[in-house]
């Protein structure tokens, strides 16, 4: 028999209380070029005035080595996803048109930006993955990936409103359910390590209001409505078919030391297998400033989450209805920064579905552009998991697989986990950068494979038909990153590397542990 599979999160996909982030010398004089708006050190062309056209690119190649991870599949017991070598090349163009009259009135602030990813493309990638290709994600075939446009959007702004139409990504608090899949940068709370991907993307029509003015720098507080067709996120692809909708509802507010936000979003989904969601995203997200003084600086930040609602879309041989979605997610980090170190401490909790045959389904899973670590989730868990999607379509197990039952593929993401990922990071020169990491993760109960649970009748069982277990594994991170300038360009150079200590959790049904796993990732790249 097979369990039911587990339903990702709903990314809200928030219009962003702060708008831009913009800086307050965007309210100079008449005449003068905005400032704040663009990055004075990237390719841009002043228009007289207070116009400027921001024409920045970067071209990127990575490349990475990955040792080979032991699967059990249900033709072959002791398969293995062989070594992976990779490479991947990416440019971007991220073109920006602004516009600033201080004296217009209520809108003073036009901006029309595009994003558009010109190349990605595969180069090669490791023979032997074909089981994988359940999972976009886990690079089953080399090829050219397409091209992309990411962002195409309006934003009409002043001090006390803001209005934004079209194309964007999308970003809510530390990123836990809506990540903008942002590029790691070596010195920030955000995890530093891995290849960002896509993140999430939609049409949207947006509307902010603050009150208390200041809109183009820092609002004391912001009221926001959004309506999103969803493009892209971790459930739905508008080019597969799918239907998804948002409406969000959002409040925000800031003073020197404290910031505080919470949303609450309504997704309606029709999916292209068959079957509807209907689900409610409630978020709460703050960080506090606990030490601010020359030479130190301490935060805390955390994201609660909760999605709740029903879904018809998987499937299970116990029912044909629809599943209760009751899911519940959390994110928290402590910061603490000296001079040229930097420390975090962050923390993360998914809930599981350890239940898989009754009508609810729990499983909570961040969203899939969330960076934790370089090995176990990244690589590890999401080769398992698409491996289960594999078994569950043999036709000797079943048929036909149950809908759905690709939802089961990770794309690497946190789901059903409990984990601690304290890093480090040291500003050796100027640009230059040494970091590191250590992740200990657990899943939030008996890891639950849907495959060889399904077969003993629902009893928990590993991703390798393991007895059960809870513990996932150990890795450490290791990175150098370097960014300098030889005008008009800028490089950066990246070198990671990790290793990983699966869990119990891998074992087999001999009860033999999985061998360890490590990698290398190269990133090369220049900006204009």
């Amino acid at each position: 028999m097979c369990a039911a599979p587990t339903l990702l999160p709903i990314p809200p996909l928030l219009f962003p209380a702060a708008l831009l982030a913009l800086a307050a010398s965007s309210h100079g004089a008449r005449g003068q070029t905005p400032v704040g708006l663009f990055e004075a050190d990237r390719a841009h062309l002043p228009l007289g005035g207070a116009g400027v056209l921001a024409l920045p690119g970067e071209v990127d190649l990575f490349f990475q080595q990955i040792d080979p991870i032991p699967v059990t599949r249900v033709d072959e017991r002791d398969a293995v996803v062989p070594s992976d070598g990779a490479a991947f090349v990416r440019l971007r163009l991220s073109p920006a048109l602004t516009l600033v009259d201080p004296g217009a009135g209520v809108i003073n602030l036009w901006r029309l930006l595009a994003e558009v990813d010109l190349l990605r493309d595969w180069w090669f990638v490791g023979d032997g993955r074909e089981p994988l290709a359940a999972d976009p994600r886990a690079r089953s075939e080399t090829g050219l990936v397409g091209q992309r446009l990411s962002q195409l959007h309006l934003t009409a702004a002043g001090s006390h409103l803001a209005v934004q139409l079209g194309l964007t990504r999308s970003r809510w608090g530390l990123g836990l359910v809506s990540n903008a899949g942002d590029d790691p940068a070596p010195h920030t709370a955000d995890s530093p390590f891995g290849i960002a991907f896509q993140g999430d993307h939609v049409v949207r029509l947006g509307v902010s209001a603050h009150p208390l003015g200041r809109g183009l720098a820092t609002p004391p507080l912001t009221v926001a409505l959004a309506f999103d067709g969803v493009i892209d996120d971790d459930t739905a692809r508008w080019q597969d078919g799918d239907r998804a909708y948002q409406l969000v509802a959002a409040v925000s507010g800031q003073t020197e030391a404290l910031r505080l936000g919470f949303y609450a979003a309504h997704r309606f989904q029709a999916h292209a297998e068959g079957g509807d969601t209907n689900v409610t995203v409630l978020d709460l997200t703050g960080r506090v400033r606990l030490a601010h003084e020359e030479g130190l600086s301490v935060f805390l930040e955390a994201e609660l989450a909760t999605i709740r609602g029903r879904t018809s879309l998987t499937q299970s041989v116990m029912s044909d209805t629809s599943f209760d979605v009751d899911q519940l997610g959390a994110l928290a980090r402590m910061a603490i920064e000296s001079g040229p170190f930097l420390g975090v401490l962050e923390v993360g909790a998914a809930s599981a579905d350890n239940h898989p045959f009754d009508d609810e389904q729990r499983a909570f899973a961040m969203d899939r552009d969330h960076r934790v670590g370089l090995l176990l989730f990244r690589e590890v868990l999401m080769a398992g998991a698409a491996v289960t999607v594999d078994n569950i379509a043999d036709p000797d197990y079943r048929g036909t697989p149950p809908r759905g039952s690709e939802r089961l593929a990770t794309s690497g993401a946190v789901r059903g986990a409990i984990y601690a990922n304290p890093r480090a990071s040291f500003r050796l020169a100027e640009g230059l950068h040494l970091y590191a990491g250590f992740l200990y993760a657990a899943s939030d109960g008996e890891y639950v494979d849907a495959f060889w649970s399904g077969l003993v009748g629902g009893a928990p069982r590993g991703p390798n038909n393991g007895p059960p277990a809870t513990e996932l594994g150990w890795e450490v991170d290791l990175g150098i990153a370097w960014r300098f300038s030889t005008e008009p360009l800028t490089w950066r150079l990246r070198l990671e590397g990790a290793w990983c200590s699966p869990g119990e959790v891998f074992d087999d049904e001999q009860g033999r542990a999985a061998p360890d796993v490590g990698g290398v990732w190269l990133q090369a790249g220049m900006l204009w």
